[in-house]
């Protein structure tokens, strides 16, 4: 609940901050002065917003009694291509020469949100998977909630780990990107069969 709250709230700044540089481009209404201070306080509320909304989603996992991290190379990757990209559009931007080089701003102040949670999450353990008695909580690049009443069968292949719904849809986890690999592969059996889960393992 808090982590949408703070999603919402997030995307709400961000809408501020476009609309303040949009007027201060495209009106005489507000001066550099006034814009700028404007743009730094929505710019830190803002961050200061993704940084509690992640750290609401790492605390749905850490409050379960079983808790691994997750680290995956898809997930890195996508947060440093956002982060470059976000900084050659807002490179390019800066050096037009127009007035539209303060929307500059804008793509600096995503890409600085992007690094600072991709770092608080390598730091603080946000990119994991916590167990409980009825739910397996993934938090790697997006959050996906699994119910065993949902599940069904666990499935092992290639090492990877397959969490297969009733729906036909599937969570996968790569077991290789674990930290913990043999203590989450015997919690998740564990859990498994207590939930009456089917598991499935293939070489």
């Amino acid at each position: 609940m808090k982590a949408a709250l703070f999603s919402i709230l997030k995307n709400v700044l961000i809408l501020a901050v476009l609309v303040v540089t949009s007027v201060y481009i495209f009106s005489v209404y507000i001066r550099r002065n006034e814009f700028m201070l404007l743009f730094y306080i929505l710019g830190c509320l803002y961050l200061l917003a993704g940084l509690f909304e992640t750290n609401s989603y790492r605390a749905m996992t850490r409050r379960m009694p079983d808790v691994f991290v997750y680290v995956t190379d898809a997930a890195v990757t996508r947060s440093v291509i956002k982060i470059f990209l976000f900084l050659v559009v807002g490179i390019v931007l800066c050096i037009s020469g127009s007035i539209i080089r303060y929307m500059s701003y804008i793509c600096f102040l995503r890409a600085a949100m992007e690094l600072i949670n991709l770092c608080y999450k390598l730091a603080a353990g946000a990119m994991s998977i916590g167990i409980d008695g009825r739910e397996i909580t993934v938090l790697s690049g997006k959050l996906e909630r699994v119910y065993a009443i949902d599940l069904k069968q666990v499935h092992y292949r290639h090492g990877l780990l397959y969490l297969v719904k009733q729906n036909g849809k599937t969570v996968t986890i790569r077991m290789d990107m674990m930290r913990r690999k043999e203590a989450f592969d015997a919690c998740v059996r564990k859990w498994a069969a207590a939930n009456r889960v089917e598991v499935v393992s293939e070489p």
